[in-house]
């Protein structure tokens, strides 16, 4: 496996792969590639959108109180049918080099107006960069009720993690805490200062948004309160690789905290074995906390919590705590 995707090496254009591809593979790993993201029209039939929409009514407050349905594809066959959409996948399988799979989905009644961010500070990897987001619009999007804003060339600057922000305390519960109070304002802060651009995603119904693992992006502002902005978000990776949270991790020091992300057009989830696996392939040596291993290294441990659960299923534990303590 390549250290980075196909449509980010430097020698793209005389790549064998590249040359072999449709003008559709080729006009997607350009633009992504230049851009940082890429739009398919008419990716989705109406159809199955209005079933999507149907399917998702009612439930938005019920999951989420940011008024969202994470992973809506566990009870709604159709909203699997968008996630796992075979013109996706193929693309991204194609232009990244390495087969993709949908591992989560969002799906949006109203705009978010989330402030601006890269899915890499939820979402990483090794090798980097081998994530990508979707997002499909349910009805036709305006600037008034609050449209996907990107930062157009944005995935080209370097991946922020929180060791990197002033004031942001690692390995603290309240992450989310840190999380606003210091990455969200780093952000706006670095794309004010390099003067970039905030474009919008104006799109029709069934269209779709692409983009790379890096691009800054968030919610616009919904100008008109009482439009809705119907949409799905899907999240890929990629196979082979070891996937993590660095809002969760502490890269410096090597301690990840590991996803075993879903695969949703198997319906599984990525097992350990397979993750050990995959880190070997890539000699990765990671602090990856195993269970399994744990209790293997710790067999003392291991059989003074089988005596204490022994005692307990004897109903004998409280006379056993009461002769130590005596």
């Amino acid at each position: 496996m390549k250290n980075a995707p196909l449509y980010l090496q430097s020698d793209l254009k005389s790549i064998p792969e590249f040359l072999n591809f449709s003008q559709f593979e080729k006009d997607a790993s350009l633009s992504l590639r230049q851009k940082g993201y890429f739009i398919i029209k008419d990716l989705i039939d109406h159809k199955l959108i209005d079933a999507v929409i149907e399917d998702c009514r009612g439930k938005y407050n019920k999951y989420d109180a940011d008024n969202r349905i994470q992973d809506a594809f566990t009870f709604s066959n159709n909203v699997k049918k968008v996630a796992t959409t075979k013109k996706v996948i193929d693309l991204l399988s194609s232009i990244y080099g390495s087969q993709s799979f949908p591992f989560q989905t969002l799906n949006f009644e109203y705009g978010t107006e989330q402030k601006l961010h890269s899915d890499m500070i939820h979402f990483s990897s090794f090798p980097k960069y081998f994530m990508a987001g979707c997002w499909v619009a349910f009805e036709d999007i305006t600037l008034e009720n609050g449209p996907l804003q990107y930062v157009e060339g944005s995935h080209y600057l370097p991946d922020t993690t929180p060791q990197d922000i002033k004031g942001f305390k690692i390995g603290e519960k309240d992450n989310g805490k840190y999380y606003s109070l210091c990455y969200e304002p780093y952000i706006e802060k670095l794309v004010n200062d390099l003067k970039l651009k905030k474009s919008y995603a104006v799109i029709k119904k069934g269209d779709a948004f692409i983009w790379s693992a890096n691009l800054i992006h968030g919610g616009s502002v919904i100008k008109n309160k009482e439009k809705t902005r119907l949409s799905q978000v899907t999240h890929y990776y990629f196979k082979n690789c070891v996937y993590y949270t660095p809002l969760l991790s502490d890269t410096y020091n090597s301690q990840y905290f590991i996803r075993y992300p879903w695969n949703i057009s198997s319906m599984q989830k990525l097992q350990e074995a397979e993750l050990f696996e995959n880190a070997e392939k890539l000699n990765l040596k990671l602090r990856i906390f195993s269970w399994s291993n744990f209790l293997l290294s710790k067999p003392l441990i291991v059989r003074k919590f089988l005596v204490l659960i022994n005692l307990l299923l004897r109903g004998g534990l409280r006379s056993y705590l009461e002769k130590k303590i005596n």
